[in-house]
């Protein structure tokens, strides 16, 4: 019996990987892709440098039972093509282990539909991974390339740098509190757009790329933006001054009466990825640039400075205390 139960799952686990994702899989003369036991990558062109990152999402702890697949699909490779992103890194190929408790089509032609879109949306390959049963859980690798010593990183923040925060922030957090019927401030007509912030965020790839050679140091805002930007003042060994009535923030937020939810969502809510990082003052123009040419708009909310410790200002100068940081899994 045990022995034909293993061979029924080999049978399903096969014809389910070649349904909804062997069909986008890459099998060339230089390129071994979806179909064996590892990915055999093109040789490196010369100069290049190979970058990778790993992200697992797991449900009740990263999305809801009941999310979206296509939306589930979507975020997996966002997550981690927002870390290649920090980078500057061009995002080329991706590995997927995926965990689920049972087979269900539907769902997977939804879940792999929402990864092949955002994949193809910034040509990236899917050439291999697992397929699993057990609790719900999506890990993937994603993989791109740098020229040389040409990436961004967080220990290279400068004293004076200006500050900088890609997009708006506050909105994902807000929809999370939202969804767990914590807050009811939302209008009807906004409750979809704020399910697409927290379920669908767009990795900001190509303004990670513009960054390189005009900022020092990157991070994207996973974990919440101060204890995201700390962790860059932290690795180079600088402090940091916040001003926060400068930070981009969803207009939806002036609908929240209590002054520290507001502040919770804007200084410590994560799932945003967005990108903070800093850059020396004299580059304020390529900045404003760059954020026309990549159209995400960049703001500058602070600045970095000597010492160490994060400070944040309200509009009278007066320091704002925090008590959490942000998310952490362990805390």
């Amino acid at each position: 019996m045990r022995c034909a139960q293993m061979k029924r799952k080999s049978i399903n686990e096969a014809k389910i990987i070649e349904r909804f994702f062997g069909i986008q899989g890459v099998r060339s003369a230089d390129l071994l892709g979806i179909g064996d036991d590892a990915a055999v990558l093109p040789e490196t062109k010369l100069g290049k440098r190979c970058v990778m990152t790993t992200d697992t999402l797991l449900v009740n702890t990263h999305f809801f039972p009941d999310v979206s697949p296509y939306s589930l699909g979507h975020k997996s490779l966002a997550v981690n093509l927002s870390d290649l992103a920090a980078m500057g890194a061009k995002p080329e190929y991706a590995l997927m282990s995926l965990t689920m408790p049972k087979l269900d089509d539907k769902w997977m032609a939804k879940f792999s539909g929402g990864f092949f879109d955002l994949a193809q949306n910034f040509d990236v390959k899917l050439i291999g991974g697992d397929l699993v049963r057990g609790p719900l859980s999506i890990t993937v690798t994603a993989i791109g390339y740098v020229n040389g010593n040409e990436f961004l990183r967080r220990d290279s923040a400068k004293d004076g740098d200006d500050i900088w925060i890609s997009g708006i922030i506050g909105g994902a957090a807000f929809a999370l509190d939202h969804r767990k019927k914590k807050v009811n401030y939302l209008p009807k007509d906004k409750i979809r757009e704020f399910d697409q912030i927290l379920d669908e965020p767009m990795p900001r790839v190509i303004l990670g790329q513009e960054l390189l050679g005009v900022a020092n140091s990157a991070i994207d805002i996973s974990d919440g933006f101060i204890r995201d930007i700390n962790r860059i003042l932290v690795a180079s060994k600088l402090g940091g001054e916040i001003y926060y009535e400068d930070i981009p923030r969803v207009d939806e937020l002036s609908l929240i009466d209590n002054e520290t939810d507001k502040k919770r969502y804007l200084l410590c809510g994560g799932d945003e990825y967005e990108l903070a990082f800093t850059a020396p003052a004299s580059n304020r123009s390529k900045i404003e640039e760059l954020s026309k040419t990549s159209k995400v708009e960049c703001t500058r909310v602070g600045i970095v400075v000597a010492g160490n410790g994060l400070k944040i200002f309200d509009k009278n100068g007066k320091k704002i205390s925090i008590k959490s940081w942000g998310f952490d899994h362990f805390e």
